[in-house]
């Protein structure tokens, strides 16, 4: 019988890409790797894909990847029959995403092959558990490297040293230790800026004066746009000039002294016409369906978006008056789908009342847990209620081409709540019920004839 061909797709994933650096890549190396192990089993039917996965400067941490992404799509339209990757940490290094991955490919009947221990994904119950555990490795390695990370650039913080950044205008960089050094070219420019405000100048005539030093020296400018008056402002309250990093003085070489700055301060407060109102406060999320919404067609969830509307009020008022925020989920998976919207009240509302009166098939616990929440959902505050939803809710579904949605239940968070309402019945059940005792009627009296 003539053998059917496996199609190999070698995945391959380097956390920094170093432009200038040798041919050779990482990303090389491991489809080099890849590449043997396919040609090992060649007698089995096994062929490479010509096309390259490569992800090159991108984080494991999430699966927002360009190369990823198409391996997804090639995988759901029926084009590989086979993932092989280098180690399990090259494919992901979250335990969440490692579940969705592999149940992605158990779907399709796409197999998953792991060079560094010739791993196959489905083929013995040994193996699965294998791999979950180095998936679970793999998210503790990138959480430990986070916690030192953290814990070296919280000791440059308290040390006043910098750690990462945007460079402000008129400092550089310096290459081994990273600190600020004054750059002289633009060191000037910010010192005049200081020195125009604190006479009076507004911040629109400091731009203009900018813009116009960039046409003699074009490192004023740096291949930066064109300064604007909110540019201005942002430099003129900026501490770091007087050489402070952070709650430390004397971090690096100041740009102007404090009694310059205290002046210019001074003069851009003077201009004000209003105070600064305070941005509102908001309780708790916005969107109760973030990180819950995904999009069934690129199997990735939706991102939040939101803006903040103003409407002109009427004319004979003076102020404007503000109007609901508008809110989205977004897909930005493959080119498909991507830009796809859904407006966060409406998919909310309607998972909301599914929850209130659900349909479709479920299992008895399930049933029997929505139905005693039913009466609650309207009484519940906003915050309680996205604890709830997020609770009971393992995912939601959405198809936008459809407009249709599914509300996948957290089975475990079900069969707890369940037994706990189940728990509390039987306890007010065994209880004694108070004796009633029965109440004498006084009698009315008669009136005479």
């Amino acid at each position: 019988m003539e053998r059917r061909a496996v199609r190999c797709a070698i995945y391959t994933r380097q956390s920094v890409a170093r432009p200038g650096g040798t041919d050779f890549t990482s990303c090389d190396a491991q489809r080099d790797a890849g590449l043997a192990l396919v040609r090992a089993h060649a007698p089995e039917g096994w062929i490479p894909l010509e096309e390259r996965f490569d992800d090159a400067g991108e984080s494991g941490a999430t699966t927002d990847r360009p190369a990823l992404t198409r391996l997804l799509d090639q995988i759901a339209s029926g084009g590989v029959d086979c993932v092989v990757v280098h180690r399990l940490d090259r494919l992901t290094r979250s335990v969440a995403d490692w579940a969705r991955l592999a149940g992605a490919f158990k779907r399709r009947g796409t197999k998953l092959v792991v060079v560094a221990g010739d791993i196959h994904l489905g083929d013995l119950a040994m193996s699965d558990l294998v791999l979950n555990v180095l998936a679970t490795f793999a998210q503790f390695e990138r959480e430990i490297i986070g916690e030192r990370l953290r814990d070296a650039r919280s000791g440059l913080r308290r040390r006043g040293l910098r750690n990462a950044g945007r460079i402000p205008f008129g400092y550089k960089a310096d290459p081994l230790s990273h600190q600020l050094v004054v750059q002289s070219a633009e060191a000037p420019v910010v010192k005049r800026m200081f020195e125009m405000a604190s006479t009076g100048a507004p911040p629109s005539a400091i731009a203009m004066w900018i813009n116009t030093q960039g046409d003699d020296n074009p490192r004023v400018l740096n291949g930066r746009q064109p300064w604007s008056p909110k540019a201005v402002l942002r430099v003129l309250a900026n501490r770091t000039y007087l050489g402070r990093m952070g709650q430390v003085d004397d971090a690096h070489d100041p740009i102007i002294d404090e009694d310059l700055f205290a002046r210019a301060r001074a003069a851009v407060d003077g201009r004000r016409t209003r105070k600064p109102s305070p941005r509102p406060q908001q309780e708790g999320d916005l969107f109760l369906l973030r990180r819950l919404l995904r999009c069934v067609h690129c199997d990735r969830l939706m991102t939040t978006s939101s803006s903040r509307a103003m409407s002109e009020a009427p004319a004979k008022a003076k102020s404007r008056k503000v109007v609901a925020q508008p809110r989205y989920y977004r897909c930005r998976g493959q080119r498909a789908c991507r830009g796809t919207q859904v407006a966060a009240d409406e998919i909310e509302q309607r998972v909301l009342a599914w929850l209130r009166k659900p349909t479709g098939n479920l299992s008895p616990e399930a049933q029997f847990v929505l139905t005693r929440f039913a009466p609650l959902w309207k009484v519940l505050i906003p915050r309680v209620e996205q604890a709830l939803v997020n609770q009971l809710v393992w995912e939601v579904q959405w198809d936008g081409r459809q407009d249709k949605f599914t509300v996948m239940l957290d089975e475990t968070a079900v069969a707890g709540e369940y037994a706990r309402i189940r728990q509390s019945d039987a306890e007010l059940a065994s209880r004694p019920k108070p004796r009633r005792t029965k109440r004498k009627r006084a009698r009315r009296p008669t009136s005479a004839p």
